[in-house]
């Protein structure tokens, strides 16, 4: 009776983790599944899309350039191939199920990635015997933060960061324990990926810093994971809950009233903890790691409180500005609900115009930048815009024809780009005026200043 207890505790844990984690992973997928369609609720995933479409076309092909964005020049990627063919991997298995598979598989890929990192922690917690194994098991299935990252493609760099982070601690804390012996397969585990990577991809990653124009800076702020949070920003409590309003005492009892080494969290997490912290504030694209690693570390940070009671009733506490997040969007107030409507159908009508632009000649088309990936996507045509920083010189572009009150060189910048439609928007000028707001107040500033 003891074992079959114990299995049924077992697939009631599983169960409960999974729900949650696709009830939060799939919280919009009203936004997604929009009139028997999938619609992508970021730019950059209809980037990502195209490439795994010329993949899906193409077997074996690795893509290494983008023609359809910035047009004619295009742009080298930081993307890479592995998750490329993931996702045409699952588009191939939903084939019998789907015609819409390829955009099917893009839009529960995260969901499905999300999924098996929870069952994966659930199992590593219990090999741990973690205390508090459950507290990191619901914060990581409720985060809403998280769930933002699982949802966007963010580039490689953030990942290596980290790892030379952890490693420059390790080498400072004991050099011969990194190379130990029993560590050697893992450095040739290590290698051998990093050996294939250069096989397949054939190319070194690009890690120049773009120059600090007036058009990059301006830019940035319109791009929500590039902005800067304060310290002081209720946005932490959201994201995090109040739990992480204690978090620097829980460190400081870990580490000042620990009986033993075991007691208190590793030196690595909370250096990654500070680290991923300070790089949050400098820009929202680090949240969610900073939150992965908080939700993960939470069960080393808890042992100095001996009361369970305790801890239960702050961790239910903590879950509030959390709890009160999701309450907005699940059921969001009459004005956003609105919004939400008129979005949805701003993207129909959006696409039903991308999808008379195919053509089997290649037609440039010039529109918001916003928009470009996904017309892109849908009409087959490159864009002389695009969602990445590697697309500025297309976005300065196309945001100078929208503003230009002179035909010649709105004309010129058609000609030079090779453009054959223009699609404009009704946005006012706000946001690509913007671009060079900073520009226009020096034009205009008196001659004596």
């Amino acid at each position: 009776m003891r074992g079959v207890g114990r299995y049924a505790l077992i697939v009631f844990e599983i169960a409960v983790l999974s729900t949650l984690i696709l009830a939060t992973r799939c919280a919009n997928y009203l936004d997604v599944f929009v009139a028997g369609n999938v619609y992508f609720t970021d730019a950059d995933c209809y980037a990502r899309m195209t490439r795994v479409r010329m993949c899906m076309e193409h077997p074996g092909l690795i893509v290494r350039h983008h023609n359809f964005e910035n047009f004619p020049q295009g742009t080298t990627p930081h993307t890479t191939a592995p998750l490329d063919y993931l996702i045409v991997a699952l588009a191939v298995a939903l084939k019998p199920l789907t015609a819409h598979a390829i955009d099917f598989a893009g839009a529960v890929v995260s969901p499905l990635l999300a999924l098996i990192g929870g069952w994966f922690l659930w199992w590593w917690s219990r090999q741990m015997n973690f205390r508090y194994r459950w507290v990191m098991l619901m914060r990581w299935s409720a985060m809403s933060g998280i769930a933002w990252a699982l949802a966007v493609w963010v580039s490689a760099y953030e990942s290596l960061v980290l790892f030379f982070i952890v490693l420059a601690v390790g080498l400072v804390r004991d050099r011969k324990r990194i190379f130990a012996k029993y560590r050697q397969s893992g450095w040739i585990w290590f290698a051998l990926v990093i050996a294939m990577v250069f096989l397949i991809e054939r190319r070194i990653p690009s890690f120049a810093i773009l120059p600090a124009s007036t058009v990059f800076k301006n830019w940035s702020r319109t791009i929500g994971e590039l902005a800067h949070v304060p310290p002081a920003s209720p946005i932490w409590f959201v994201w995090a809950g109040y739990m992480i309003a204690v978090a620097p005492l829980l460190i400081w009892l870990g580490f000042w009233k620990k009986k033993s080494k075991s007691e208190s969290a590793p030196v690595f997490v909370v250096v990654l903890l500070v680290a991923t912290y300070c790089l949050t504030i400098w820009q929202a694209r680090w949240a969610y790691f900073f939150l992965s690693i908080f939700a993960i570390s939470l069960p080393t940070l808890l042992p100095p409180i001996r009361s369970r009671t305790a801890v239960c009733i702050a961790f239910v506490l903590s879950l509030f500005p959390i709890l009160r997040d999701w309450d907005a969007r699940v059921w969001p107030s009459e004005a956003e609900y609105a919004r939400r409507i008129e979005r949805r159908n701003e993207s129909v009508q959006l696409r039903d115009l991308a999808v008379t632009l195919q053509s089997a000649e290649t037609r440039a088309f010039l529109a918001p930048w916003w928009l470009s990936p996904s017309i892109g996507y849908w009409s087959r045509q490159p864009a002389v815009a695009g969602s990445s920083h590697e697309s500025l010189p297309g976005i300065e572009e196309s945001a100078r024809f929208f503003l230009s009150e002179d035909w010649q060189t709105a004309r010129k910048i058609l000609d030079d780009r090779r453009v054959s439609w223009v699609i404009a928007y009704d946005f006012e000028g706000a946001t690509v005026s913007h671009l060079f707001r900073a520009e226009r107040d020096q034009q205009t500033l008196p001659d004596d200043c």
